[in-house]
């Protein structure tokens, strides 16, 4: 399932099990985690300048055209990447947020408990989520967005546009960053992956680049470097609304994906529960004060990775620079 292992609280129920189960405090709890997911992308700056306002739906339409890594190299100078330009350049962190919701309908439950914090373990996240999505219309397109870019800027430096396809580098960049301020656990380590990915594919078109382009490279990197989150609390809270909601609509016998119409929904629906048995009111709040337990600090392994992975940023842009 989407979580961090959170430190499980079992309250003790044994001396209310006599006694009806006040249900307040879950359904205030809910209303709050639900706005936590609700919440707007944030405003974070821009690595290039807008020209125009853009709609999530258009984002979603370019993101559907890169169904696969050919797709993507066909489409290496067509409007998908100059809309996902476009997208990445707006105030607030759209594409981002409609990632985040989509992992979150097509793999709402994934197993991470193979992740070690390693390389290896991001890609096994990573795979793990593309398995899930597998079966919906363009699920690889989501779940592996920056590689099918990463394809269609190196596709752009062979047909000797070095130039635009750094542009493109700077936006995998640029959506990593996107992912880690709106996403939870699962996002940041998609994100840590692609920051990888996009050195060792970048840095041969930086070579081969005039040095204006690099340049500019490097400041669109010096742009993004700083608004990387410099810890993982903020990651956490949002991982813990989702394992929240998702719980209680698996007990409420609704397990569904969690974007924000669904959130609404439990929280809604928390106000006008059916009659439940005392048994089923002491489960409800056995499994709500599972998942409410407190955030707990981010385990060294994942906060080691994070960090690793910033300086494989670093890397990259002082090698653009020195180009």
């Amino acid at each position: 399932m989407r979580r961090w292992p959170l430190t499980l609280v079992l309250v003790l129920l044994g001396a209310s099990a006599c006694r009806e189960a006040d249900l307040t405090a879950v359904r205030a709890d809910l209303v709050t985690q639900a706005a936590m997911v609700c919440a707007a992308p944030p405003v974070r700056p821009a690595h290039a300048p807008k020209t125009r306002e853009l709609q999530p739906a258009e984002v979603s339409a370019a993101i559907a055209t890169l169904c696969t890594e050919e797709a993507a190299r066909q489409a290496a100078s067509a409007p998908p990447l100059a809309v996902l330009h476009e997208a990445l350049a707006q105030d607030r962190a759209i594409t981002g947020d409609l990632r985040r919701s989509r992992l979150l309908i097509d793999a709402p439950r994934i197993d991470l408990g193979a992740v070690k914090g390693a390389p290896e373990g991001m890609r096994t996240a990573e795979e793990a989520l593309a398995n899930a999505s597998a079966g919906s219309r363009c699920g690889p397109a989501w779940t592996g967005l920056e590689r099918f870019m990463l394809a269609a800027a190196t596709a752009q430096a062979k047909a000797g546009h070095a130039a635009e396809a750094l542009e493109v580098c700077a936006d995998v960049v640029a959506l990593a960053r996107d992912e880690a301020v709106t996403g939870g656990m699962t996002e940041l380590l998609l994100s840590n992956t692609n920051l990888q990915r996009a050195y060792t594919a970048c840095t041969p078109i930086v070579d081969a680049a005039p040095k204006e382009a690099a340049a500019k490279l490097a400041a669109s990197l010096a742009v993004l470097r700083p608004t990387f989150p410099s810890t993982l609390e903020d990651v956490l809270r949002r991982d813990h609304a989702e394992v929240l909601l998702f719980t209680f609509g698996r007990v409420r016998e609704a397990a569904r994906p969690l974007p924000c119409e669904r959130a609404i929904a439990i929280a809604a629906a928390s106000d006008h529960l059916p009659p439940l048995t005392r048994g089923e009111r002491l489960e409800l709040l056995r499994a709500w004060n599972e998942a409410n337990a407190e955030v707990s600090p981010p385990d060294e392994k994942y906060t080691e990775a994070y960090s690793l992975t910033l300086r494989v940023l670093d890397k990259l842009t002082e090698h653009a620079k020195s180009r």
